[in-house]
């Protein structure tokens, strides 16, 4: 908040210069659409009879002229309402799973309240992933002067963050068992649209290992990427035998083919499934298959 301001103080406070923020909540993988056919627009600007901005007028969508600090507001808002869903979500999951099922098996009725919205994000996961929820968290833990809002927020992301252990408590779990010589991690990036992986769970998994210096050999398949400190590869290359760990995020058609031939030679492969509840994969794996959501 306030981060307009303070570019206008400190590099143009002696020039005539205006600064134009537009609010835009672009959603991975449909950013083009949405340029071209908004649901609303959104500026924020000190000098609303700027010549320029009569062309979004053409738009044929709601048209919000607002002060810069109240854009900004309208930017972080939407941010903390989507991860506030997203930890509603998983709390609830903590909830459901005392009685022995998962909050992703009841939310379609929830999500079909209207009040609520089937594209609400209420689907129980390892937590918020991405780093653009999360900045805007941070900021309002940093800049909020309000206690109780300050502490709302900060229980928020720490529930959030405690979900990941549910995937590490399971991995510690069958690795008793099964004594996993090699992991294999199928969707790096925190969901399938998206090129990042920041704060992803893959990176958070990876990282667990690493500090608990549990030596495993771990690849991670993804076409998109390609990185070889962290043995990104085409997983029909990989030489799979038994005493492997497939955890299943997110693959396309033909890559799913893959995996399930790869599951149907290898009966001694384990999968979990993080995100997809896949029933091919479940399928080919028969009893080596957890389904965490």
């Amino acid at each position: 908040m306030g981060f307009c301001d303070q570019i206008m103080k400190k590099y143009f406070s002696n020039k005539k210069i205006n600064i134009i923020y537009m609010v835009d909540t672009l959603i991975m993988g449909s950013a083009f659409k949405s340029l071209l056919k908004p649901t609303r627009i959104i500026i924020g600007t000190e000098n609303k009879n700027i010549k320029f901005l009569n062309n979004f007028k053409k738009f044929n969508c709601p048209l919000f002229f607002l002060s810069l600090k109240q854009a900004e507001l309208i930017k972080l808002s939407i941010n903390l309402y989507l991860f506030n869903n997203v930890t509603f979500a998983n709390a609830m999951d903590y909830y459901c799973r005392q009685n022995n099922f998962s909050f992703n098996d009841i939310s379609l009725p929830i999500k079909l309240d209207k009040r609520i919205g089937i594209n609400s994000y209420i689907n129980s996961s390892l937590g918020v992933s991405g780093g653009h929820l999360e900045r805007d968290v941070y900021s309002i833990i940093k800049t909020s002067l309000n206690y109780q809002t300050k502490n709302y927020f900060k229980n928020l992301k720490k529930l959030n963050d405690s979900r990941i252990n549910i995937l590490k408590n399971k991995y510690l779990l069958l690795n008793k068992k099964y004594k996993f010589s090699k992991i294999i991690w199928c969707g790096p990036s925190y969901k399938k649209s998206s090129f990042s992986i920041t704060n992803s769970a893959f990176l958070r998994f990876f990282n667990f290992l690493k500090k608990k210096n549990i030596h495993k050999i771990f690849y991670v398949y993804e076409k998109i990427f390609n990185n070889s400190l962290l043995n990104f590869k085409k997983i029909n290359n990989l030489k799979i035998k038994s005493g492997t760990l497939l955890i299943h995020n997110y693959s396309n058609k033909t890559d799913k083919n893959l995996i399930s031939e790869i599951i149907r030679k290898n009966r001694n492969i384990f999968c979990i499934d993080i995100a997809l509840n896949d029933s091919v994969l479940k399928k080919n794996s028969q009893d080596n298959y957890l389904k965490i959501f």
